[in-house]
């Protein structure tokens, strides 16, 4: 089987970064060893995002989060930070 990489990757278009169809996200999570993603206790306790003029909120883990994983399916692009 050989792995195909997506065309963003293989063949990446900078104008994109000129629509305005994007998500910004950031992710809360618990705080053993200062969140440490290293440390698998660790979960992710809120998720907040920005799409099409909207803020969303979800206070859960990741099987919480369809909705968020709809916009960034919808998106030309993601912002994250952390």
């Amino acid at each position: 089987m050989q792995l195909e990489l997506p065309k963003f990757l293989t063949n990446p278009d900078p104008e994109i970064y000129q629509s305005s169809n994007y998500v910004v996200v950031d992710f809360e999570t618990t705080n053993i060893d200062k969140g440490s993603a290293l440390n698998e206790k660790n979960r992710i306790v809120l998720a907040v995002w920005w799409y099409k003029g909207k803020m969303k909120v979800v206070w859960g883990g990741e099987f919480d989060l369809q909705e968020l994983v709809d916009d960034c399916n919808a998106a030309d692009f993601i912002v994250a930070h952390n």
